[in-house]
């Protein structure tokens, strides 16, 4: 089922985008096609097309929700919490539209947090006065960042500093 699903998408991409070559100003089909890129959870893409949407028809407060929705699943949240506001400005009487800027919001505060509690780790270790444990700390917060690289670096790091810990990650 999976596969056939993927596949229309795929293919209704192609037709869309057959469409806008003869309609490149119809902003419904730049709509299509961001729709069809969320449902192949290709989210940078279909940011991509609702913002061409959005400079096209730029009162459609469906294309604000969506392509916050699209910015929030590709980890965006301080840019779908500014495209949640409009939806909500174009669309006042849609709760989803408020129940999603909730949702970002909390993200962003979460984020935020993180943010502040690894640059708190960051000036330990630069002092030399990160334990083990606080290494492991800011590991795990870096991952929930979705910063994995700078991740896998710290652990390397830790592991090379304590090699009787090299197995805590």
């Amino acid at each position: 089922h999976g596969l056939k699903t993927l596949a229309q998408s795929g293919l209704a991409i192609q037709k869309l985008q057959h469409l806008l070559e003869q309609n490149p100003k119809q902003a419904d089909i730049h709509g299509l096609i961001a729709a069809c890129f969320t449902d192949l959870a290709c989210h940078e893409l279909a940011v991509a097309a609702y913002e061409k949407a959005l400079v096209l028809d730029p009162e459609r407060g469906d294309f604000w929700r969506d392509c916050a929705m699209a910015l929030e699943a590709a980890g965006r949240w301080e840019e779908a919490q500014v495209k949640c506001k409009k939806a909500v400005e174009l669309m006042p009487d849609a709760p989803e539209c408020a129940e999603l800027a909730a949702t970002i919001a909390a993200k962003v505060t979460e984020r935020q947090a993180l943010e502040k509690d690894c640059s708190r780790l960051k000036e330990l270790a630069a002092a030399g006065a990160l334990s083990v444990a606080d290494a492991c700390l800011w590991v795990a917060k870096l991952q929930e960042l979705g910063r994995l690289g700078e991740a896998a670096s710290r652990c390397r790091s830790s592991a090379a500093q304590n090699p009787e810990s090299a197995e805590i990650r």
